[in-house]
């Protein structure tokens, strides 16, 4: 056999045919400045290091040694790339371009202080790594929970205490200590395998009860089975001891935790049977790489994850929960003072720190009482780690409330909470109003409907649009309240307040910038709680103020007609439609009368079978640009129905959405929880489908109600109605 010595190159090289095989010697280092630029076709043995290898051709070979190889492709028309011995270890980036890479377990991808090692998006259809890896996940010295997973399968060698705790093999800043009251002080395979401590620091999560339940033997507790990979709630505080005597009730060490089984490749649908709408899983991330949580195919599963960020400081500096909302592609806490190290993406692009990563286990939550996946792609992968582990549409608008506070001088931030507005949002609660997960240390949430939310989303912001905002667990302590917004420049004429219901002042806030309110929680229940709103207005001097919008059904057509108070210089105005209340297109243009007051009408003579959803866009003679609200004819319904959109009721007109309802006068009355009538008024209807303004009395108070709605014959409509009184 030939034998090539190399200690440093720089330039291309290609082994080939004629050279027959490479052979890197231990110490030396092949340093290749690019990738793709050094390709091998027959047997390579490597105990040195090569910086970015191809293994090509179409010929079998085998790899040997105990090397590194940072950045390595296999790229092979025909035939398999088999690891023969030794141990190669990844440092970078496998990418499975074409071809087989058998490992037969000797093949590792390293994680460590610096990086972890990832495999690269292949084919969807998997299989281009067979046989076992061992997959390593570093973890810094800190005492901190985490959410934790590997991206493996297999049926045998897949307990906890096989793979996380060594298999008994006390190994320096390997494996992980886990410990339980019924411990003992020499964890083995014959006893439950944990050490004798406190409170068990290994849990799992139980999605019937949606409760954690303790894991009490980690020897029959799997790591991973054949059909797809478990998680867990660990709370980790360094490398698995013989003995007990880790860093049980103190201290802690950096260890990394490795296990070995077959690689989770192409399509992965963890199918989480039926679900009932609110019910949560853990759910662990199945590939050896870093993924984009924005593109992950969910059924049936709202819009938010929950992360566990060990990073943060919560209680006992043990990390506290964060929410990603998949809309803005954006975390509720984000990195500047909170320890985090997740960041903000742009609404259609991730960034690693967006990315789950290798390892990490994250909360889903089921949207509807339904059959519940979610499916993770090889196209969902992105390149990079971030240390988690370790110390759109720019018509998404986003407002960022954090929590300040100082600790030992430092200011941290010590929660966050996120509202989010777009064009098709949901202007009921629903289960993309990420719920919060509270810590026991502060939290700030928004409230709506009796909920506590840490992601709120909403239709884009108009008039009188409010965020009602709660603090929980506060200290008589100085805090600073921080809002953030984000992609409002679109909304000309938008204004913002903060409202402070303790002190009794207001702040006018930038919406495209930062602001800070430096507050004070003292030993006065009102110091915190429902101590704040961030109320929106529209400035009076837009150039157009709209009074209402209705559409009809006019036989087989819809007439929309739209009032204004005033006009000012506007040029003309856009009618436009929607079947889906997101995507809108334009219908017809009428030239302004520039007359306060003034009335206009437009009719649509190709109206869709269902839910046809208008609304009117003005242009000044500066190309300034105003949306009316959305007004909404149903055609083709079977039943009669009268509702209220939307619902909660946000501003002082309420909107009814009357569907195939018969010509008369109906007696319209609104209904509290103690069954008196707080309002009631008349309404005239030409008969079939339509939306009808109602202006609301500004002495009517925020709560549930139910709307009743009484034609001349008696005939009863219902409907439950929340009203948000905005001020």
């Amino acid at each position: 056999m030939k034998k090539l010595f190399f200690t440093t190159l720089f330039f291309s090289l290609i082994i080939d045919s004629e050279a027959q095989s490479l052979f890197v010697a231990s110490g030396n280092t092949i340093t290749v400045t690019n990738t793709n630029e050094f390709s091998a076709e027959n047997n390579i043995t490597n105990n040195g290091t090569i910086t970015n290898l191809t293994i090509s051709g179409s010929n079998a070979l085998n790899i040997s040694g105990t090397g590194t190889i940072n950045n390595l492709i296999v790229n092979k028309a025909l035939g398999t790339a088999t690891c023969t011995g030794g141990m190669q270890t990844i440092t970078g980036i496998y990418t499975p371009t074409s071809g087989v890479l058998a490992a037969n377990n000797y093949l590792k991808l390293r994680s460590n202080a610096t990086a972890t090692a990832q495999v690269a998006a292949g084919s969807s259809s998997g299989g281009y790594i067979t046989g076992n890896v061992n997959v390593e996940r570093y973890i810094p010295a800190k005492r901190a929970w985490r959410f934790l997973t590997t991206p493996l399968i297999g049926s045998s060698n897949n307990s906890i205490f096989y793979n996380w705790q060594n298999n008994g093999s006390a190994v320096a800043n390997y494996g992980v200590e886990l410990w339980a009251p019924t411990g003992t002080t020499a964890p083995s395979i014959s006893n439950n395998g944990m050490s004798l401590g406190g409170a068990t620091n290994i849990k799992a999560y139980n999605s019937t009860t949606n409760a954690w339940d303790l894991v009490t033997n980690t020897n029959t507790s799997t790591l991973f089975d054949g059909t797809t990979n478990k998680a867990y709630g660990v709370f980790v505080t360094g490398p698995f001891t013989t003995n007990s005597t880790g860093n049980i009730y103190t201290g802690a060490t950096a260890t990394t935790l490795k296990a070995t089984g077959t690689l989770i490749q192409g399509t992965h649908t963890k199918s989480l049977g039926t679900a009932t709408a609110g019910q949560y899983f853990l759910v662990g991330n199945p590939y050896a790489s870093a993924l984009d949580p924005k593109s992950i195919s969910l059924t049936n599963i709202a819009n938010n994850f929950y992360m566990w960020d060990p990073n943060c400081a919560g209680t006992y500096n043990s990390g506290q929960y964060t929410t990603y909302n998949r809309t803005a592609n954006t975390y509720a806490l984000v990195g500047s003072g909170s320890g985090s190290v997740y960041t903000s993406g742009s609404s259609n692009v991730s960034t690693d720190n967006t990315a789950i990563q290798s390892g990490q286990a994250f909360f889903v939550q089921a949207d509807a009482a339904a059959a519940t996946a979610i499916t993770f792609n090889e196209t969902d992968k992105v390149s990079g780690s971030t240390n988690v582990f370790r110390t759109s549409s720019t018509n998404v608008q986003t407002l960022r409330h954090t929590l300040k506070k100082s600790i030992n001088g430092v200011v941290t931030n010590i929660d966050g909470a996120l509202g989010i507005f777009y064009n098709g949002g949901n202007a009921a609660v629903d289960y993309n109003d990420a719920a919060k997960f509270s810590n026991s240390t502060e939290n700030i949430v928004l409230r709506r409907a009796n909920g506590s939310f840490a992601i709120e989303e909403r239709p884009l912001v108009t008039e009188n649009d409010t965020l009602f905002v709660r603090l929980t667990n506060t200290n008589q302590s100085a805090y600073t309240l921080e809002l953030t917004g984000e992609n409002f420049t679109n909304t000309p004429g938008l204004t913002a307040t903060l409202k402070d219901a303790y002190t009794n002042t207001s702040l006018p806030l930038s919406i495209t910038d930062t602001n800070r309110y430096n507050f004070t929680v003292d030993a006065n229940a009102a110091s915190t709680g429902d101590r704040f709103m961030i109320v929106f207005k529209t400035n009076t001097t837009l150039p157009v103020q709209f009074t209402n919008i209705n559409a009809t059904q006019k036989g087989a057509s819809v007439q929309v007609d739209w009032k204004v108070a005033t006009e000012q210089n506007i040029k003309q105005y856009v009618v436009e439609k929607s079947t889906n209340g997101i995507n809108f297109t334009a219908i017809a243009t009428q030239a302004a009368n520039n007359i306060d007051n003034s009335s206009y009408t437009a009719i649509d003579n190709s109206p869709m079978n269902g839910s046809n959803y208008y609304r009117i866009l003005s242009t000044d003679n500066s190309g300034k640009q105003q949306y009316s609200n959305v007004a909404v004819v149903k055609i083709g319904g079977k039943q009669s129905r009268i509702s209220v959109y939307p619902n909660p009721v946000t501003s002082n007109t309420m909107n009814l959405q009357l569907e195939n309802i018969a010509k008369g006068n109906y007696t319209i009355q609104l209904v509290n929880t103690q069954g008196s009538v707080v309002m009631q008024t008349k309404l005239q209807h030409a008969g079939g489908s339509g939306t009808q303004s109602i202006d609301l009395p500004n002495t009517l108070s925020s709560g549930n109600y139910v709307l009743k709605a009484v034609d001349e014959k008696g005939v009863l409509f219902t409907e439950k109605v929340v009203v948000i009184n905005k001020y």
